[in-house]
């Protein structure tokens, strides 16, 4: 199993780092998923806010309480949760039913990824998922506002297709699935344990960084498909993201591949991917978000 080098040393040197003798790093705190700095991030700057990122969305979970919830130490340890029959049967059929009710009779925007939107979002006040989301986003003030998320088949490439995350800073995004989804629909994909800063994680992001900061780099293209910040885990080759994942610690890719009435919550500076929906096949789930600023 992975092992965090998150130690009490590293908070020492955090607090060094933030001091006033070195201002330079006083604009780092904010939701920027890349900062370029070449200079900087030699230093180690990219890692700096991972890590930094990650001791203060702690914190609060812990100034809160919220480290006591039953799922925290699931969630720290994998990265991700999947709660199977997480509404009530009467509830979820209630929603089910107005998700459905919508799609037949309001418009939708088709995106150029193969998602369908709607422009009505559905509200959800559960307790159970509130407390599961403030767990894992650090605060108790958390969105209950869901859009539907359609993904149908479509022939073009897409780069959510490709292993990547999405900042260096945590981020989430949880899902609650109205009907089954098998590997046709195209499921979510996630690495178990990659949230977790090994020395091995903090070494593929720190070359990222360095990589990031050089279109003219051979594997500049491998890991960016457009801004940095988002890297992937070498767009090109099957055989070389493996490859990389295996000098992670990590293992390939989960599809989250469950019944409907499953709450899926990821903390999207994991690796994760969006799978191929098949031919025919679609899947319907209700998608939020929570990207606040964690310092």
């Amino acid at each position: 199993m992975n092992k965090s080098i998150f130690t009490e040393e590293h908070k020492k040197l955090i607090e060094s780092i933030t001091s006033e003798e070195m201002p330079e790093f006083r604009n780092v705190y904010n939701t920027n998923k890349f900062i370029s700095n070449p200079s900087m991030n030699k230093k180690g700057q990219h890692i700096f806010r991972s890590l930094y990122s990650e001791l203060c969305m702690d914190n609060k979970r812990k100034q809160l309480g919220l480290d006591k919830h039953p799922n925290y130490e699931e969630f720290m340890k994998n990265g991700y949760l999947a709660i199977e029959n997480i509404l009530s049967e009467e509830e979820f059929n209630n929603i089910s039913q107005r998700v459905k009710n919508i799609i037949k009779s309001r418009g939708s925007n088709k995106d150029n990824d193969g998602r369908i939107y709607y422009s009505t979002n559905i509200t959800i006040k559960n307790s159970r998922i509130s407390g599961i989301l403030a767990m894992c986003s650090g605060s108790k003030s958390v969105p209950s506002s869901y859009r539907i998320n359609h993904i149908v088949h479509d022939n073009r490439f897409d780069e959510q297709h490709n292993l990547h995350i999405d900042t260096c800073f945590p981020s989430f995004k949880a899902w609650i699935y109205i009907d089954d989804v098998t590997e046709d629909e195209g499921p979510f994909h996630f690495v178990k344990g990659s949230t977790v800063k090994t020395k091995e994680r903090l070494e593929y992001d720190y070359q990222c960084s360095l990589i990031s900061e050089n279109r003219s780099h051979p594997e500049y293209f491998d890991i960016n498909s457009g801004n940095p910040g988002s890297f992937r885990v070498h767009r090109n080759s099957e055989e070389g993201k493996l490859e990389k994942l295996k000098k992670m610690g990590l293992e390939k890719e989960i599809p989250m591949t469950f019944p409907k009435n499953t709450l899926v919550v990821a903390n999207v500076n994991g690796f994760h991917k969006r799978g191929v929906c098949k031919k025919d096949h679609s899947r319907l789930s209700l998608e939020i978000s929570v990207r606040g600023n964690p310092f």
